[in-house]
């Protein structure tokens, strides 16, 4: 819990497995609060505790419910019975340098991160869990969401966080194409090699070649498209530029 919090509480589980997600610059994904689990406070959340709610993302440390500092995000939290446990999803403001600044450091902390969130209203009664006398959490008021260096929570499952490709290490472009070249080269190369003891390349082969072509396809097709609506602008620039100059 942090004193520094009034009429409220504090609760933190630690952000594991980072990894790019496909929703887009900036958005993460959490598993914040793990159900039936009995937490360092003793508390336990119980399924359906959180329902569906809008939650702001706070500068770091409760920054903005203790200092009334600039949120840096927004997101909404949700129970997922899939994952056992409440969910957070939301996106960073990467368009402020607060918001920037706080995605740049939980994206490099990686697993070291934790999350919390901010209780300023629970439905509790009390109970037993291995022994111990704790309370049950059974409906839950979130009112803001924030990526801190402790917490109290246990029990964390995924996480996903996003960025902007171009604002990768430039290598990473590199490093990509370069695996997709090996990996097309060891196909051809179990293919080639199946037919010369008179084989068809393996089931497993063919359904990854497929599905590679099929997607690379796509991507190709895309790329055609930004190529060449480029090229008609530089055509259409050069012709332009050829008038301008013959009126000189």
């Amino acid at each position: 819990m942090d004193s520094n919090v009034m009429d409220g509480e504090l609760k933190t589980v630690s952000l594991l497995n980072l990894k790019m997600d496909a929703q887009g610059a900036g958005t993460f994904a959490a598993l914040f609060a793990p159900f039936n689990v009995v937490d360092k406070s003793l508390d336990v959340t119980m399924p359906g505790a959180f329902g569906r709610q809008r939650v702001v993302i706070s500068a770091y440390g409760h920054g903005s419910t203790v200092d009334g500092r600039l949120p840096v995000g927004k997101g909404i939290i949700y129970d997922s019975e899939e994952l056992g446990g409440g969910v957070v999803e939301g996106k960073f403001f990467l368009n402020t340098s607060v918001g920037l600044d706080t995605y740049n450091t939980v994206k490099e902390l990686g697993e070291l991160q934790q999350w919390s969130y901010y209780l300023p209203k629970v439905e509790s009664e009390q109970g037993t869990r291995d022994g111990k006398k704790v309370r049950i959490l059974k409906k839950i008021e979130v009112g803001e969401v924030s990526p801190v260096l402790r917490g109290v929570g246990n029990g964390t499952r995924t996480l996903a966080i996003k960025g902007d490709v171009f604002q990768e290490r430039d290598g990473d472009f590199d490093t990509a194409i370069r695996r997709i070249g090996e990996i097309v080269e060891a196909l051809k190369g179990r293919a080639e090699y199946r037919k010369s003891v008179s084989r068809r390349p393996s089931a497993t082969d063919l359904k990854r070649a497929r599905a590679l072509d099929l997607q690379l396809g796509d991507l190709v097709r895309e790329l055609h498209t930004i190529v060449n609506e480029n090229d008609m602008i530089d055509e259409a620039w050069l012709t332009l530029q050829s008038f301008e100059m013959g009126r000189d």
